[in-house]
């Protein structure tokens, strides 16, 4: 039970972690490929940190872990590239509940692939269904928070993303938002699998850091060179890099966390939790004054109610 309520915890720090590290980039104003470039630096940096000064050192990792982390990172690189997409095309408010479906295709990894239904009675199931639907369903309210004036940005790639069958005058920029946001939405849940396997087969989260963050830097700069045209990392102020940095810095923390969870409870209940970040991510804009609660006191309220009985129905489930 101990590990259980330290897992639970776990967890929760990671949608802490989660919900303030997309916050240093409010503070930048340069482009997003570059600003991920960064971003997966720091996020290597801190890793390798992370590594060097705890016991565990990265020397000890064998060459399938090394692909197993380096996966972990490309696929989260490549889910952020997608998501931060689909927010240019239809907004905040419309494409994060579609990326918080990851929540459900974690838990359906966990008890499908990972086989740990079987250790679920049929109440403890229906928790975990319920709890992470309630999870998706916070989300959704407190996305719309975000994103009460949604505009469509020039840089959202409608042809990129609509496939060429589809009719005309469906190709606009909320289809193609809602397209890449369910694919932001299966590359973060999809992570879950290498992530749950690294966490099974090493002695300490710390280990595999350095190679996820070398996965998710090499992804950014491939994503850099396929898909823009002016590179303009070098010529971006040096406060600006360390924030994007910064960014880094925190998201480790969160997949710190995130992997301690596994490690101590089932996936499908770690995963879930973890995805509650939009939850923090609201309170710090109310803490940040960046939303007004008086002018959104129902949503504020609904949302983190739904959230947190959600987490509290995942937490009865061990």
């Amino acid at each position: 039970m101990e590990a259980a309520v330290f897992g639970v915890l776990a967890s929760l720090l990671s949608a802490v972690f989660f919900g303030l590290y997309p916050v240093p980039r409010r503070y930048v104003d340069f482009g997003i490929n570059d600003y991920l470039i960064s971003m997966t630096l720091g996020v290597l940096i801190c890793g390798l940190a992370l590594s060097t000064f705890s016991s565990f050192s990265i020397l000890y990792l064998s060459g399938e872990k090394w692909i197993l982390g380096l996966i972990t990172g490309s696929l989260w690189a490549l889910g952020t590239v997608l998501y931060v997409s689909s927010v240019d095309c239809s907004g905040v408010g419309r494409a994060t509940p579609i990326k918080n479906i990851t929540a459900a295709v974690g838990l359906a990894l966990g008890l499908i692939v990972f086989r740990e239904i079987q250790g679920l009675t049929w109440l403890k199931t229906v928790y975990v269904i319920i709890g992470t639907l309630l999870i998706i369903w916070a989300g959704k309210i407190l996305g719309s928070i975000q994103g009460k004036v949604d505009i469509s940005r020039p840089s959202c790639p409608v042809d990129l993303a609509i496939p060429r069958f589809f009719k005309e005058d469906l190709k606009t920029p909320m289809t193609a938002g809602f397209i890449l946001a369910l694919g932001a939405a299966v590359l973060y849940g999809f992570t879950s699998i290498p992530l749950k396997m690294l966490t099974a087969r090493t002695e300490s989260v710390f280990q595999f850091l350095p190679s996820v963050g070398l996965g998710a830097l090499i992804t950014s700069v491939l994503a850099d060179a396929a898909f823009t045209t002016t590179h303009t990392w070098r010529k971006v102020p040096v406060k600006e890099h360390f924030l994007a940095v910064l960014g880094g810095f925190i998201w480790v923390f969160g997949l710190l966390f995130l992997s301690t969870g596994i490690k101590l409870v089932k996936l499908s209940v770690a995963w879930p939790i973890a995805m509650s970040s939009t939850v923090f991510a609201i309170l710090y804009a109310l803490i940040a004054k960046e939303i007004k609660f008086s002018s959104n006191k129902k949503e504020v309220l609904k949302g983190l109610s739904i959230g947190v009985f959600g987490i509290f129905l995942l937490g009865m489930s061990l």
